[in-house]
């Protein structure tokens, strides 16, 4: 993405946690910018085409809820979270844990669909186009709630306006330095333009507001506190937060281990150079 590549450009990461992996759409663009890339998405085969031999021990990936990420305080330098959290019921609990996890002064790139807008009414047409009955939650477009469901399972997506998305970066101590409207350069059908336009013209893509996405990126503001560095010292148990150790072998090793909580008696594993730290509540 053109715009992540700006967002980073400049960042001083020596550990990047990539929540919400969803088959590594956007490795090669986060990788060039952080010593350590940790990638976290709850479904094991988003890491399907990464399960071959790795090479790269500087890659770690990690299956774990995004509500319970199992990672030390202050660990990362920046994350990034890039088309998840319309799928995030409770997104203020996620952004906490984000808080937790980034280190003070550290960054946050997301992207949002803001609602109202013209991308949210073509969205309702075709709701309606597709099922003539009165749908079960109406045009969502002009509701007045901040918040609603708007897709059911199995994959739930829920909006929000974008004055509630700033009240909860704000509450967990982000702060807004930087926006991009994204406009079709995010979209399908820049595919039927030539590769050459979208490269030279890319801002003029961002100020077409056709179907809309926002693409911001947050710095923490949260008083300093001590960092993690070694990956076998990083993570945590994601029911109790007590510290977990790591087997040395990972990123590449092939074997299976398990991972349990000394506290409170929570396993995980380490399975062909996968953590597996998945936890609900």
């Amino acid at each position: 993405s053109f715009f992540l590549e700006k967002l980073l450009a400049g960042e001083k990461t020596a550990k990047i946690l990539d929540a919400g992996f969803g088959f590594g759409r956007m490795f090669k663009c986060i990788r060039g910018h952080s010593e350590d890339y940790y990638a976290v998405d709850i479904n094991p085969d988003s890491f399907i085409d990464f399960s071959g031999k790795i090479t790269d021990k500087h890659f770690f990936r990690v299956v774990a809820n995004l509500y319970k990420l199992p990672f030390k305080e202050n660990s990362f330098d920046g994350a990034v979270m890039i088309r998840v959290i319309h799928h995030m019921e409770k997104l203020q609990d996620v952004l906490s844990q984000l808080r937790r996890v980034i280190k003070p002064g550290g960054f946050l790139i997301l992207t949002f669909n803001p609602r109202p807008s013209i991308s949210t009414f073509l969205m309702d047409l075709k709701q309606k186009l597709a099922d003539f009955q009165v749908s079960y939650r109406g045009f969502m477009t002009f509701k007045r709630c901040d918040f609603m469901q708007v897709a059911e399972e199995p994959f739930p997506i829920f909006s929000s306006t974008l004055g509630k998305l700033k009240k909860d970066v704000e509450f967990e101590d982000f702060v807004i330095e930087k926006t991009y409207d994204i406009g079709l350069e995010d979209f399908p059908v820049t595919s039927m333009l030539p590769l050459g336009v979208l490269l030279k013209y890319p801002m003029a893509f961002a100020r077409i507001p056709l179907v809309p996405t926002i693409m911001i990126k947050l710095r923490s503001m949260k008083e300093d506190m001590p960092h993690n560095t070694n990956h076998t010292e990083l993570f945590s148990c994601p029911a109790c937060n007590h510290a977990m150790k790591i087997p040395d072998e990972l990123p590449y090793s092939s074997d299976l281990f398990e991972i349990k909580c000394d506290s409170c008696g929570y396993s995980g594993h380490l399975r062909n150079g996968i953590v597996e730290l998945p936890f609900f509540s």
